[in-house]
């Protein structure tokens, strides 16, 4: 678990998942230590340890007020429970749907939740948070969620990347080379959001308009680095994305491999 300083008042604990080809996808969860603190997503459940510990060195749980998860999937929710434990004045922002999917584990307690859909703001004392549909996503309860007073966009999947194993999750996007991260979102962008192919142009280009227009200085992926100056030409990347070549999942021949390595 690696915890990186992004402002004074925001940070990264980031985990990563192991991608065949010495490749790796990041698992990020964010901490925003405000007027009233909070927690974007809450990573993964098989490093629910690591997670919890390295929270605990940049706040104490019991200080959170918020607890955001973007969507429902198990890279994002691996510690909330624990985390409704430890933050017992925390409420649960989410959506409709992926309230409804973390239930089919756990209920969500009621009067913990915070539903919100496309359009809604949050006030968080300091800042608004302004919860809207990302241009890429896996799950129909996503929403991503614009911190506008900070000029933060938390983007769930959207613009996530898989990156070479090497590469140093406390570092930022603008440091690699604009082609290779271009390239990693676009194969994660594929093998995550596959209807991205079969999207009509104009609505693809009107979705990533509608991200152009908000005023985002950083952009903050649960799969991704972070990204500030190459941001615009990332967008312009992205709208050339669902005419690329498809993304082919590995088949029989990967588990056979992996077999005879044992």
């Amino acid at each position: 678990m690696i915890t990186t300083s992004i402002a004074p008042d925001l940070f990264a604990l980031s985990d990563a998942i192991p991608i065949p080809g010495d490749m790796q996808l990041p698992v990020n969860a964010y901490v925003v230590r405000g007027a009233e603190p909070l927690l974007v997503d809450t990573g993964l459940g098989t490093a629910e340890e690591p997670f919890m510990a390295a929270l605990r060195e940049i706040i104490d749980p019991a200080d959170l007020r918020w607890i955001v998860v973007t969507h429902d999937d198990r890279d994002h929710t691996g510690s909330l429970f624990t985390l409704l434990d430890e933050a017992p004045s925390a409420r649960v922002v989410t959506s409709f749907v992926s309230f409804a999917k973390i239930g089919e584990d756990r209920p969500l307690p009621l009067d913990r939740l915070r539903l919100m859909r496309a359009g809604d703001r949050l006030d968080i004392g300091d800042d608004a948070l302004e919860a809207f549909r990302p241009p890429l996503f896996d799950s129909p309860g996503t929403l991503a969620f614009h911190a506008v007073r900070r000029g933060v966009c938390f983007a769930s999947d959207c613009f996530g990347a898989f990156l070479p194993g090497a590469v140093d999750l406390s570092t930022d996007g603008d440091g690699l080379p604009p082609a290779d991260y271009a390239q990693g979102v676009g194969v994660f962008a594929s093998a995550n959001s596959p209807w991205m192919h079969d999207v009509a142009p104009q609505r693809w280009s009107a979705a990533l308009a509608d991200f152009r227009h908000r005023a985002v200085d950083t952009l903050l992926s649960t799969h991704g680095l972070p990204l500030r100056h190459r941001l615009p030409g990332l967008l312009d990347a992205a709208e050339r994305m669902p005419g690329a070549e498809a993304f082919m999942p590995p088949g029989q021949e990967f588990v056979d491999a992996m077999l005879a390595l044992h």
